[in-house]
């Protein structure tokens, strides 16, 4: 099973960081190894200002995220093979083994906003859900 941890960041911190995605995925690193530790430090307060809060009843909608029938409140199903639980900052999408399952949920999100932010955390890769394209 593949996990991914998608952030929405700001427009203005999407353009500043154009080409230094590895900066963004150290910091989003320290606010995991922050939030594993129960501190609340100087990254946490970081994290308000790089990223905005996830339009939680906009993506429930868009996406026809379903429910589980788990206790947690912040989980739920796009399909049988794709979970996601849903938090205040940071989006967590869980896909089964198929290969490219996520790309149901990617390709969604590339179409409510450009700047998600993504990292899988076994692979350590990262990147932008939707790559800017920058005139020449």
């Amino acid at each position: 099973m593949k996990r991914y941890v998608i952030y929405l960041l700001k427009p203005e911190i999407r353009e500043a960081y154009y080409r230094q995605e590895e900066t963004l995925y150290q910091f989003f690193m320290l606010l995991e190894s922050e939030r594993k530790s129960k501190e609340s430090g100087f990254v946490h307060t970081e994290e308000e200002a790089l990223t905005k809060e996830m339009p939680i009843a906009s993506l429930i909608s868009e996406l026809r995220l379903k429910p589980t029938e788990k206790s947690n409140k912040c989980a739920y199903r796009f399909d049988e093979e794709i979970a996601l639980h849903l938090y205040k900052r940071r989006l967590i999408v869980e896909a089964s083994s198929r290969i490219g399952a996520e790309w149901d949920v990617f390709s969604q999100l590339q179409q409510i906003d450009t700047c998600f932010f993504a990292y899988e955390e076994k692979s350590g890769k990262y990147g932008w859900l939707k790559p800017m394209k920058v005139q020449v």
